[in-house]
Formats: C-alpha cells, sequence, structure tokens
C-alpha cells in the first residue's frame, strides 16, 4: 500500500495505491498553502478506506519542482509519518512522474516556472535520467520594435531624406499611407520627415484625396525638390524600404543565432527519411548539425552529398529577421533575397499558436522568414565573398554568405571552383575560429559582422589533397560518404521504379549491379534514377508502355559515361571505391 502526496504546486493532490491499482485520489486547491488542509484530507482518504497510518507500506512525495514551500510541507508530512510508523520514503521528481506518461523512446517534460521560465529534463523509456534538470529562460524570437521617431530609425537624415524625395519622385508615391508602404516606416516617422521637407521648401502639400470615409493629403516636390531627387536618384538608384543601421543588424544577428535552436535525433531521422542511407551516417550526421560548427563531406561523387547538404536546411524551422537592406557609412547595401528567405506566414495566415506579429510593433523593414539555405558551387570566386555593386545602380549587394547568416551556406563541389582551393580556404579561417567576418566596400571602407551560419563544404576530392592538416582541424565533424552496398542500392533501385510506376523486375537490377561491376563502374546512389528516368523518356518518346528490359538498361548504361574514355569523375570514385575496400 503506497500513499502519495503533491504538494508542489497550487493544485495539489493524495492518493492510494495497491497492488497496480489507484484506489483513490483526490485533488487539493490550496493557493494559501497546505499546511492548513493536507493532514486533515490524509485523515479523511484514510478513513474512507479504513486504514491507519501503520498500514501504509511506503509513503511518496512529489520532490519538485515547483513551489519552494509547497515541496518542504509534502516532504516533511511523508518523512514524519514514515518516521513514526518505521516505514521507507520515496522522494518523486515532478518531471519524472511527467515522463512516465510518454510512450516515445526519449521523453522530455517540461514544467511552467512562469516568468517566461521552465523546468525541463530529459529521460529515456526506462525514466533514466539523459540530461540533468534544469531550470532554462524560454527563447522566443522578438522582432524588433518599430521606429516612432526620426532617431529611433538609427539612419542618418540626409539618407532618409534622399530616400523619401526619391520613392516620391521616381515611385510617384504622394501619400502617407503609400509612403509608409513603399519605405516601411511608421505614419509618425513619414509625417516628421514630411514636415521637414515642408520646412525646407523641398514638399509641398498639394491638396488632399478620397480615400474611404476619410480624405487624405496628397504631396508633391517643389522644384527645388525634384532636383533634388533627380540628384540622390543619379548618385545611388535604391528604391525601397529605409536600410537599417549597420549595428542594429549586427545585434540581430547575434540575437537569433542558429544555435538557439534545439534539434532532435528523431528530427533528423524525419529530414534525411526521403533518402536510403545507413544508420550510421544518420548518427554521424546528427551531433554534427547539433554542433552548429562546420562540416566536410566527402566521397566519390554521385552518393547523397549535395542532398544531405540540402536537407540539413529543413531541420531548421524557427523564425529569423532579415533587414530589406543595410546601411554602412551612407552606403546601402542590400540583404534580402527573395530567392533565398523563404517568407514566413503573415499573421492574416498564420495559425492561431504560430508567431503573431502586431505590424503596430514591428519594424517592416526586417522581413521574418525561415532560415536560409545557400548553396553555391564551382562558380564561386574570391569576388563572390564580397560586397559587390549592382550594375550601374549606387548601391550595393551582399555577399552570398551573408545573405545566409542564421542559416546554412553549402560550398558545393569543393575543390572545383576557378580559385585555388587554398586560397579560397584562407577566406574562412577568421569567421571559422572568431565568428566575425570582415568585408570591404569599393569606397574603401571596412566593416565587420558576426558570422553566424553552418558551413558545409562538399567535396568528390581527397580532402588532403585540397587542405592541410591546419584547416581540416578547423572543420571539427567529417563525414565520409561511401559508395553504397548492394542492399542499399537495391532500395533505391526499388524506390526509383516505384516512383515512376515501371515494370522492372528483379533480375533487370541484378543484371545492372553484374554489369556495373564487369565495366568496372562502382555502384553510386544518382544512378538508379539515372537509369529509370533514361528508360521512361525512351517509352514516352516511342509510345510504349512502360517496362524495362535487358537492351534498355544496356542502353542506359552506355550513358552513365562517353564510351572509351574513362571520366575524371568515374576515376575518382573508382579511387574512393578501392579505398572503402
Amino acid at each position: 500500500m503506497i500513499l502519495a502526496i503533491d504538494t508542489t504546486h497550487e493544485l495539489g493532490s493524495i492518493a492510494l495505491f495497491d497492488r497496480g491499482e489507484v484506489l483513490e485520489e483526490v485533488c487539493l486547491h490550496a493557493p494559501d498553502g497546505f499546511g492548513h488542509v493536507l493532514y486533515g484530507d490524509l485523515t479523511a482518504l484514510l478513513a474512507r478506506h479504513r486504514l491507519r497510518v501503520q498500514d501504509i507500506d511506503c509513503f511518496a512525495a512529489a520532490s519538485g519542482p515547483g513551489s519552494f514551500t509547497g515541496v518542504r510541507v509534502g516532504l516533511a508530512c511523508v518523512k514524519g509519518l514514515a518516521e513514526a510508523v518505521g516505514k521507507p520514503v520515496a522522494p518523486v521528481s515532478n518531471l519524472q512522474a511527467l515522463a512516465a506518461f510518454g510512450s516515445g523512446p526519449l521523453r522530455a517534460p517540461i514544467l511552467d516556472a512562469r516568468r517566461r521560465e521552465i523546468y525541463a529534463g530529459l529521460y529515456d523509456a526506462g525514466l533514466n535520467a539523459i540530461a540533468p534538470e534544469e531550470l532554462t529562460h524560454v527563447r522566443r524570437m522578438q522582432p524588433p520594435p518599430a521606429p516612432y521617431t526620426i532617431a529611433e530609425t538609427g539612419v542618418s537624415e540626409i539618407v532618409l531624406t534622399k530616400m523619401l524625395l526619391k520613392a516620391m519622385h521616381v515611385g510617384a508615391l504622394r501619400t502617407v499611407p503609400q509612403l509608409v508602404k513603399g519605405l516601411k516606416l511608421t505614419v509618425g516617422v513619414v509625417e516628421q520627415l514630411l514636415r521637414a521637407l515642408g520646412d525646407r521648401k523641398l514638399v509641398e502639400v498639394l491638396g488632399s484625396v478620397a480615400q474611404g470615409l476619410v480624405p487624405i493629403l496628397e504631396y508633391g516636390l517643389s522644384d527645388l525638390g525634384r532636383r533634388w531627387a533627380s540628384d540622390a536618384f543619379e548618385q545611388n538608384q535604391y528604391l525601397g524600404p529605409i536600410p537599417i543601421p549597420l549595428a542594429a543588424y549586427a545585434e540581430q544577428i547575434g540575437r537569433q543565432r542558429i544555435r538557439h535552436q534545439l534539434l532532435k535525433p528523431s528530427e533528423v531521422s524525419v529530414a534525411v527519411s526521403d533518402l536510403v542511407i545507413d544508420d550510421t551516417l544518420t548518427e554521424s550526421i546528427g551531433p554534427a548539425i547539433s554542433a552548429r560548427r562546420s562540416i566536410l563531406l566527402y566521397g566519390p561523387p554521385g552518393n547523397g552529398k549535395s542532398s544531405i547538404a540540402e536537407r540539413i536546411g529543413r531541420l531548421f524551422t524557427d523564425i529569423i529577421f532579415v533587414p530589406h537592406a543595410i546601411e554602412v557609412d551612407n552606403q546601402i547595401i542590400r540583404i534580402f533575397d527573395a530567392r533565398l528567405h523563404g517568407p514566413h506566414q503573415t499573421p492574416e495566415d498564420a495559425p492561431p499558436n504560430d508567431l503573431a506579429i502586431r505590424r503596430d510593433d514591428f519594424d517592416e523593414r526586417w522581413v521574418p522568414c525561415r532560415r536560409p539555405v545557400a548553396i553555391t558551387g564551382g562558380e564561386l570566386t574570391l569576388e563572390m565573398l564580397d560586397v559587390h555593386a549592382a550594375e550601374r545602380a549606387g548601391f550595393y549587394d551582399a555577399p552570398l554568405h551573408v545573405k545566409a547568416m542564421g542559416g546554412i551556406f553549402v560550398i558545393d563541389d569543393f575543390g572545383r571552383q576557378l580559385v585555388n582551393p587554398k586560397t579560397l580556404l584562407d577566406r574562412w579561417i577568421i569567421p571559422l575560429e572568431r565568428r566575425i567576418d570582415y568585408l570591404k566596400l569599393p569606397t574603401g571602407k571596412t566593416f565587420s559582422l558576426p558570422f553566424d551560419a553552418l558551413i558545409v563544404f562538399s567535396t568528390n576530392l581527397e580532402p588532403e589533397s585540397l587542405m592541410d592538416t591546419a584547416f581540416l582541424r578547423r572543420i571539427p565533424y567529417k563525414i565520409h560518404m561511401p559508395a553504397p552496398t548492394e542492399t542499399i542500392y537495391r532500395e533505391i533501385f526499388r524506390r526509383a521504379v516505384e516512383l515512376r510506376r515501371i515494370d522492372l523486375p528483379d533480375a533487370l537490377v541484378d543484371r545492372t549491379i553484374s554489369e556495373l561491376h564487369r565495366r568496372a563502374v562502382p555502384l553510386a546512389c544518382y544512378q538508379p534514377d539515372f537509369i529509370t528516368g533514361q528508360i521512361e523518356v525512351h517509352c514516352q518518346f516511342h509510345g510504349l508502355p512502360l517496362v524495362a528490359n535487358e537492351t534498355l538498361i544496356l542502353a542506359a548504361l552506355d550513358n552513365l559515361s562517353t564510351r572509351g574514355v574513362r571520366s575524371p569523375y568515374d576515376q575518382e570514385a573508382r579511387a574512393g571505391s578501392r579505398e572503402m575496400h
């Protein structure tokens, strides 16, 4: 017979438990504390079951986390009763008790500790603690607050003036709502700027226009204002949202570092579930991603290095804020890239429990989006890693790795760039070691930014031929992607056939494997998709049913490489295969 007590929170309980069955549980509500109600309720519970304290074999009490006073009341009660009758006491962690209700191999119970803090723990299926229980702060990515004064924009009044004049002159924005939408400023800031420009005889009120039930003022440029706007546009053709100051951008990078999102093994498994890879490879990838340190994926070509790199990006689902542009030394650098920065749902579209962003409070010069995944390959040059001028526009575009801040930067086909690999690697020494990057404007101005991106190098060349030992040491996770085993190869083939709905018996897969061995071509993960794709196109072209035969298999294999010539890619793959075996 067990008597259990929980007084760790405002809502508590007492219960009797015997031979695997709960005899009775009594819920207690004691906003003023349990000391004055606990013993009376215990006496009544025992009386209803005709029990005495001596009949209890073990006393159990919740040991927290929870209210300090509540924990003491419960533990003092059971210790006193147990001491009186000479029976054992069992303190039980509230988090461990919650974990008992889970069904998965890993269980992470959480309790609200208020003040944006939580109690958390991690247990396995046997309720053994994997990580110690702790009190931790809840991180919530807050959107940057909207500026309500010119000073709060962080941008010089000169830049603001030029951009507003250009928006009116070139963009034909003539009302406060139009300027608010185009410049992404608040109504208050736009009105302050218009008053200041009116005082300087650059802007004038033209009249009013009807908009709904309330007419609004329409503004125009004076002759002097048009000359200023023309000069400003000739110097800098950037039109759009007002830029963010460099210091604010650097601060936001630190606030939304990629390491802030916690990952679980199950999430890694789901991200790569559409690939056929060995379990040991998944085990290697998980810790590497979780550490948020640079990763090297290497091995023979066509075995999923690029696919793995792309799926790493799928793991990060939290929201970051990316500026449309930043301002450095009165120069504008464009950051936001719609091709990389997938937009987060707007408040109108968002589900009820998702991040809600009130437009009144949110600085719309920032774009809420998912963490970016930027991939570059053999086209990468040193020049692409620095700020570069937009053609004849008077403003600049950020390099790709800056656009990848807060996300993943994949350098694919490393070693096949036009620039020497060692020269390219030297460019990354400081960002990888000090987590800071130094950039230079064409004007000569040098500035720094916190470097926060998970860099993934992917190559089918020998790593030792690309980088020295010192640089290899700076890449803490090196993951070999070998050629597939026959078992994995057959499963990839099965999925490719199923996807294209091709009638291809197992015997033809055996024939494919034996023919590849005969030709001394190593198995590669890309081959089943390539072969089935060739068969599908052939059948569609000739109007035939999707049925494979040996002739089609051999024709597809002939297209894997040119006849009589061993491509360097196949030579590297053979070298990798020999080393693996």
